[in-house]
């Protein structure tokens, strides 16, 4: 009896291990709720209807030049506050070449270009360059409004017309830094028979209206530099019994303008 309650246990336990020894639980797994959607592990389909990045531009604009001289175009009338101002062919204040024209102070320029350090300007019918630092606008004189008409020529230091009651006539007339007869703008003086080169002229109007040559004054080149003289002390003909030359005392300025100044000089340039 007992040898077969043995046995019968011995093969309920058996049934039972190989019970639990059966079939294993798969694992859980989460339902995929993106039905249609690629599985982020795979190379995904090319995007049908892509919209490309704007092409960067193949030829940007460079950066201006900090040092290129760019004019503002203006139409006034400028005064030289320096003694001696050099006028240049180019914006360049080292150049020991470019050196046109000197003007002395007071002198009235037509300006057409205007920057902070140089300023275009016309000169004798050309188109020249100085420094803005001794221009103004603010005339000196502002009683005197003188437009000069271009001339190139030759004239005559001729003081006939100048002649003294007892027939004496003067050997030299003066010639000034500005055209006024104001002491403190004279400059020299020039010997009676020279001859200079005349820039421009203008003639003051006499009462009728009309324009009388003897009445003016005569823009003329001196020794390199600018200067004014009355037209009835200057002639397109030699005078009689003058010599010829260019004889003249030296200029009152005592200056001589040196063409490697720069605007840090007062006398530039």
């Amino acid at each position: 009896m007992t040898k077969i309650i043995a046995a019968v246990l011995a093969v309920f336990m058996l049934v039972a291990c190989f019970s639990a020894c059966g079939e294993k639980k798969p694992p859980e797994t989460t339902p995929n709720t993106n039905q249609g959607i690629p599985n982020p592990d795979q190379n995904p389909d090319p995007d049908p209807d892509p919209t490309p990045d704007p092409d960067p531009d193949p030829t940007p604009d460079p950066d201006p030049d900090p040092d290129e001289i760019v004019f503002e175009d203006v139409e006034e009338t400028v005064y030289v506050t320096a003694d001696s101002l050099t006028l240049r062919t180019s914006t360049d204040f080292d150049s020991e070449t470019n050196t046109k024209f000197w003007v002395t102070k007071n002198t009235a320029i037509k300006r057409t270009g205007y920057h902070k350090d140089w300023s275009r300007v016309e000169w004798e019918g050309e188109i020249v360059y100085c420094s803005s630092k001794y221009l103004t606008t603010v005339n000196p004189n502002p009683e005197i409004t003188i437009e000069f008409i271009t001339v190139t020529e030759t004239v005559f230091i001729d003081t006939t017309p100048n002649k003294q009651p007892d027939g004496t006539i003067p050997t030299h007339a003066n010639y000034y830094k500005f055209p006024t007869l104001l002491e403190e703008y004279y400059a020299g003086n020039l010997a009676f028979g020279a001859s200079v080169e005349r820039t421009g002229v203008y003639y003051e109007p006499v009462t009728d209206g009309a324009e009388d040559e003897g009445l003016g004054w005569s823009r003329i080149v001196f020794n390199g530099e600018t200067f004014y003289i009355r037209n009835s002390n200057v002639s397109i003909t030699e005078p009689n019994g003058a010599e010829g030359g260019a004889g003249a005392e030296t200029p009152d300025t005592n200056e001589t303008p040196d063409t490697n100044e720069t605007p840090d000089n007062n006398t530039e340039a």
